[in-house]
């Protein structure tokens, strides 16, 4: 007995069901106040407060701006979100919470019907078990849960409606208006977060895979898509011109792949291909190979690089052509040419550029039938080598020869097997360890496919298709993200106690700390790749076994590893074996390879190896490979399982374990949802798991500080003030050179009446960082205290000069001045403060009292009624105001403030 068939019944029940499941796995998360970094978008920020009529400041304003005053990120549709629903509602936590359920349970509609148009309607109980699967997996908690997290529910909802749009729209007459809708769409997603990222590849390979879109069609929208992406991405000094085309060439380089990979297509997909450009399939692999070549790695103006650009194409067309024997030989020269250069041999070498062209001239080249031509293949190689020994360039520039003299080998030979691959594999092998030690990664990627190749005979040419697709792929990841991916570019070192702070002031872009990740830290070579990858294994671990859940992870809690680590080889097997299911999966089972690229991707994108992420690995970070994860694994499930649990029972065995699978999950989730009932509550159940991490430990310090200093009961305070330092010293403990750190226990000490203690702490602060203008503020103050004005003028004077847009100093260092009689130097360091901030309340009245003392009473007018104008029902500031009136005589502005005083105004 088979499961009932629905039909069209299903679409209506499947959408209650989705919502139902939702809103009673979360339902208790609407109680949960507001939580970690709820603060960046919400919960009194300066814009979103002031609802609707800040949405045109949202478009102009960074996502938030941190306490050294970098700018960081921009999501303006987000932030407008929250701006939209405090104009409804107010702010109130439970409208949040609700609304994010709201976004959460349409993500599953989306996602719903999206999965039925890949399945082509075949039955709705596979996209809605998908969907629901999706939905209760216990990784969405942090997203579900914290209110700031709407970026990543934005990001993918709209991401999907994007590509679900496009997909439509490929079968309509008017398709251009579906794909500018879908383009819109995309845009949306990229400004609500650059989580959206992927589905700039993903839109244009799920029309070539389940629409048979035409090539040039789903070229061009992918182009347009990547263009939008660069366009999103945050800018980098020097490099935007070369971004945008990176944003090209990686679109190229996934419709190249997309094709190559679907070779054996029967429908003539690489034939359409072959008559659009009359070249065999490589011709866009090799294409992509000169975008990078001609217009980053060569140092050349814009004009010299369009023109190596076009005659880097020009040598490809004519090798592409058989008949042109000698052409062929034009790469090669090309490498030869290059390689005078050492600075292009090392690069070109370590990024596998040279093993490309390499590759090129051997698929094209019958080395039967043209032996004598063999001697000038020899000849320029063995220029090559010469020059590179004569440069002293890295070792690798040697590495190429010896991997397609293995290759020609393989060619020649009918023997397989593990003995003959290890005999074959030693040059590639001694090169790759020398490599892989001296930072050039693709080495080790492409000897592993080597390896693969040598055991059969039957998939080699795919094998070794595919190491060439993986190295552009990464060579271009690279292109695209301005980051070195075989050594370690622009390596800092931890932060240590030296006699003199070290000089930070120069950096201005938002540096991702220590504390928050140190793998940028790391002076080894390999420690950022391995990492990497050991993160991979960290979320796939994660996504089968997601216990414990974590918020805050970092420092001393994920460890920095190397090569010589089981989880870096792990999670290389995992990235190469998803890679080797879409080359399997893409022709018999599209949707098993759009869901393994949709988790290769996720897990690429978050997992070190193109940008340090805060915190190291994230819950959040996985949302959208978790949803190509459920997708692999439903599938697997599909096509396996059912068949050996067929009979008379059919399908109710798996109907049977998903619920037990929603059950399971929906007790954990509700379960954690309680711990996300505030800050506090978050990081006393999370830093029993994660005892070791030394932000959570000052997270949860800074939690108990601000109920401290809120509480109305001393009592009650001055507990939570001992706590905050019990956690605060722990994070000390663990990690001591961070300079909020040392400041934050410095403060709390000082409130637990242990002065001389709490003083060194805010001391140590200004070791790691001498520009620290709370802790010198706070150490005026503390001199100011003592009655040492001298040092106290000191700590304030630095502050201003570190920061110049720092008002509290201004307003300290006036006050002191008016106190101690400087009443000029007082007015003077009040004015170069209102020239930062115009309006500032406390300058204005320590301005207007020092102009009162001095008897310039019409100036000291003006600046209480500025003043007044921040705060128009100031009391005191009015009673200022009276008595500069009654001096100058104005009986009328007397009448009016007295009048104003006595209603109670």
């Amino acid at each position: 007995m088979q499961l009932p068939t629905l039909g069209k019944k299903i679409s209506g029940l499947a959408a209650v069901l989705i919502v139902a499941v939702v809103f009673l796995f979360y339902s208790n998360s609407l109680s949960n106040g507001y939580n970690l970094d709820d603060k960046l978008v919400t919960n009194n920020h300066y814009l979103t407060s002031q609802g609707i009529k800040a949405i045109p400041a949202i478009f102009k304003a960074a996502y938030y701006v941190d306490e050294a005053g970098y700018k960081v990120d921009y999501r303006p549709v987000t932030v407008a979100t929250f701006a939209l629903e405090h104009q409804f509602f107010q702010q109130t936590p439970f409208v949040s919470h609700l609304v994010n359920l709201f976004l959460y349970s349409l993500t599953g509609l989306v996602l719903f019907f999206f999965l039925q148009r890949l399945t082509k309607r075949q039955s709705p109980y596979f996209a809605l078990a998908v969907t629901l699967l999706f939905l209760a997996h216990p990784l969405h908690t942090e997203v579900v849960n914290n209110i700031k997290c709407r970026d990543e529910l934005l990001a993918l909802l709209l991401g999907l409606l994007a590509n679900y749009v496009c997909l439509m729209g490929q079968s309509k007459a008017r398709w251009y208006a579906w794909y500018g809708l879908g383009i819109g769409l995309f845009a949306m997603a990229l400004l609500a977060k650059l989580s959206a990222l992927p589905f700039a590849v993903l839109i244009p390979v799920s029309l070539l895979l389940f629409e048979r879109a035409p090539l040039v069609r789903s070229l061009l929208l992918g182009v347009v898509l990547g263009l939008l992406s660069c366009i999103c991405l945050p800018p980098v000094p020097g490099v935007t011109y070369s971004l945008i085309l990176g944003g090209i060439g990686s679109l190229i380089f996934v419709i190249s792949a997309a094709n190559t990979l679907l070779a054996n297509d029967p429908k003539g997909l690489v034939a359409s291909l072959r008559s659009l450009i009359s070249v065999n399939p490589h011709f866009w692999l090799i294409g992509g190979l000169a975008t990078v070549a001609a217009l980053w790695w060569l140092p050349l103006p814009v004009a010299g690089k369009a023109a190596a650009l076009v005659l880097a194409i020009v040598i490809i067309a004519f090798t592409s052509f058989k008949e042109k024997i000698w052409l062929h030989f034009l790469p090669l020269l090309f490498i030869v040419g290059m390689s005078v250069s050492p600075a292009l041999t090392d690069r070109l070498s370590t990024y596998g550029i040279f093993a490309l062209l390499y590759y090129l001239i051997l698929i094209n080249f019958n080395y039967q039938k043209h032996r004598h031509l063999l001697v000038l293949f020899l000849a320029a190689t063995g220029f090559f080598v010469l020059v590179s020994v004569y440069h002293q360039t890295n070792i690798h520039a040697f590495t190429p020869l010896s991997y397609f003299l293995i290759y020609l080998l393989l060619k020649r030979s009918k023997k397989t097997g593990v003995v003959y691959s290890v005999l074959v594999l030693l040059p590639g092998l001694l090169g790759s360890v020398i490599n892989i030690y001296q930072g050039s990664y693709p080495s080790a990627i492409l000897i592993a496919f080597w390896a693969a190749a040598c055991l059969t005979k039957k998939s080699q040419d795919k094998l070794f298709q595919l190491g060439m697709v993986v190295i552009l792929g990464l060579s271009l990841l690279s292109l695209f993200t301005d980051v070195n991916i075989n050594r370690e570019q622009g390596i800092r070192v931890a932060p240590q106690p030296t006699d003199s702070a070290p000089d930070i002031s120069a950096k201005r872009e938002r540096n991702i700390l220590y504390l928050e990740n140190p793998i940028g830290y790391q002076t080894a070579p390999g420690i950022r790749s391995a990492t990497a990858m050991s993160t991979v294994t960290w979320y796939t671990r994660h996504l089968i076994w997601p216990v414990p859940l974590v918020a805050y992870y970092g420092f001393d809690t994920i460890p920095m590893v190397g090569w010589d680590t089981l989880t870096a080889w792990i999670g290389l097997l995992i990235l190469l074996a998803l890679a080797g299911l879409i080359l399997v999966t893409s022709i018999s089972f599209p949707l098993f390879s759009y869901a393994v690229l949709m988790l290769f991707v996720g897990l690429i994108q978050y997992s070190n190896l193109l940008f340090e992420m805060p915190g190291i690995v994230g819950e959040r970070f996985i949302y959208l490979g978790s949803l190509g994860f459920v997708i692999l694994l439903a599938g697997l499930w599909k096509v396996w399982v059912p068949e050996k649990l067929a009979g008379a029972s059919g399908g109710y065995p798996t109907a049977f374990l998903l619920v037990v699978l929603l059950v399971m999950s929906g007790l954990y989730v509700r379960d954690r949802n309680k711990d996300w009932e505030s800050i506090t509550v978050l990081f006393e159940n999370d830093v029993q798991h994660v005892p070791r991490s030394a932000k959570v430990q000052n997270l949860l310090g800074l939690a108990y500080l601000e109920l401290a200093t809120t509480a109305t009961n001393p009592a009650i305070a001055q507990e939570n003030y001992r706590k905050a330092a019990l956690h605060l010293r722990r994070g000390v403990a663990i990690y001591d050179q961070t300079p909020y750190g040392n400041y934050d226990l410095g403060r709390v000490l000082l409130k637990l009446n242990r002065r001389e203690e709490g003083e060194a702490f805010i001391t140590q602060s200004l070791r790691t960082d001498t520009y620290h203008v709370e802790a010198l503020l706070y150490l005026g103050t503390l001199a100011e205290e003592s009655g040492n004005g001298a040092s106290a003028i000191n700590y304030y004077e630095k502050a201003i000069q570190h920061d110049p847009n720092y008002i509290p100093a201004y307003v300290q260092l006036s006050t002191w001045y008016f106190t101690n009689g400087y009443l000029a130097e007082g007015i003077t360091v009040c004015n170069n403060g209102l020239a930062h901030s115009p309006n500032n309340f406390n300058l204005l009245v320590n301005k207007g009292n020092g102009l009162v003392n001095l008897g310039n009473i019409a100036e000291a007018v003006t600046s209480f009624s500025l003043a007044l104008a921040q705060q128009p029902t100031d009391r005191n500031l009015m009673g200022k105001l009276l008595y500069c009136y009654q001096q100058l005589g104005n009986a009328t502005m007397v009448q009016r403030l007295q009048a104003q005083l006595q209603a109670g105004f």
